[in-house]
């Protein structure tokens, strides 16, 4: 696997990835937990919407 560009030790896709999901820790006031719950739930239901599923 070829990386872009390096930030350190990570690859640049990853350390955006890490700097948008400390953004929205800070902004949000929730824990990494809490918000790894929130976006999971919008993934699921976004998804059955875009796929016609039932929830």
């Amino acid at each position: 696997m070829a990386t872009l560009v390096r930030q350190g030790n990570r690859p640049m896709a990853l350390a955006m990835f890490q700097d948008i999901k400390i953004v929205l820790i800070d902004g949000t006031g929730l824990g990494k937990d809490a918000l790894h719950i929130y976006v999971s739930l919008a993934v699921f239901f976004g998804s059955s919407l875009w796929f016609g599923w039932r929830a």
